[in-house]
């Protein structure tokens, strides 16, 4: 498995974010230091807080690594060692990753054709979005960047760290493989009330 070429680099990650144990505490680091990534990726939603001055080095050495653990591992779940580390089945949203294998069989599963979902993806309560990354690579590994282009992506989760996380690793799939996918929307959703929440990410390859 992909993921476990990334390992040293997830160590890494995590001995970076244990320097902000006591000045900040780990969990708080991390989630204010994914909200200033997704802004720095996307233009879009800018962070609550401020990050110290201090720590933007420490940032910017944290992104470099986590960016080449997406490189070696580009269709795993980076972030699930990272976050059941901090504890994140804590949080409120009760995070709690998809197992590698029940992912690999669950986008094997999903990827079979069909009229309804040969072009499309759907998923409510997705997490970090490691399902979509397992269809989106399974799909590029059959066909091709091209196979891609006509595919469109739709993930929810409730949790605003769930969904910054999603966007963050399926644009660093995209861009480590050079591909681009016809629609990417990826939002904050209370999937039962089907109410917004007032975070979206959308993209077309336009």
């Amino acid at each position: 498995m992909s993921i476990q070429k990334a390992q040293p680099f997830i160590k890494e990650a995590l001995k970076l974010i244990e320097q902000c144990r006591f000045r900040y505490g780990t969990q708080s680091f991390f989630s204010d230091f994914i909200d200033h990534w997704a802004f720095q990726q996307s233009g879009l939603y800018p962070p609550a807080k401020p990050m110290p001055d201090d720590l933007k080095p420490l940032c910017f050495e944290l992104s470099n690594v986590l960016s080449e653990a997406f490189k070696l591992a580009p269709s795993d779940d980076v972030f699930a060692p990272i976050l059941c580390e901090l504890g994140a089945s804590k949080r409120g949203g009760s995070y709690f990753p998809t197992p590698p294998h029940i992912a690999d069989l669950m986008a094997a599963l999903v990827g079979e054709p069909s009229p309804y979902s040969k072009d499309s993806y759907y998923e409510p309560c997705c997490g970090t979005g490691v399902l979509a990354l397992k269809w989106l690579h399974n799909r590029y590994m059959n066909g091709g960047i091209e196979s891609l282009e006509d595919v469109s992506v739709h993930l929810e989760d409730i949790d605003s760290l769930m969904v910054k996380c999603a966007f963050i690793q399926i644009i660093h799939f995209l861009s480590n493989i050079n591909g681009k996918v016809k629609e990417l929307r990826i939002e904050r959703m209370d999937t039962l009330s089907m109410k917004s929440m007032g975070l979206l990410y959308y993209a077309t390859a336009a």
